[in-house]
């Protein structure tokens, strides 16, 4: 909830709550906007992350009980792992060989 604030831009949205993760899909972000209609739907509103923390695009105002989705990237997810995994297969080479 923005509390006193009635207004709050995507990206004072993204400082209050620290950031984004590394595995953040910034391009596929949206805000989901509560309807006033009658059934009640909620609106997306594509918003371009990387584009707005870029400064090539301009920050999305938010209104009281919007919420910003920013995704995660499974491409990303899986070479932060496939890193992970390579890190620690070599250090447990490097300390194998220095051992015998």
């Amino acid at each position: 909830m923005l509390g006193a604030k009635s207004h709050m831009s995507v990206l004072q949205a993204l400082a209050m709550a620290s950031g984004l993760e590394k595995t953040a899909a910034t391009s596929k972000a949206r805000i989901l906007r509560a309807s006033t209609s009658p059934d009640m739907k909620r609106t997306e509103i594509v918003v371009n992350l990387k584009k707005v923390l870029d400064g090539k695009s301009e920050d999305v105002a938010m209104r009281p009980d919007d919420i910003l989705l920013v995704p995660g990237s499974k491409t990303r997810t899986a070479l932060i792992r496939g890193l992970e995994s390579a890190l620690q297969i070599g250090s447990g080479i490097a300390i194998y060989r220095t051992a015998y």
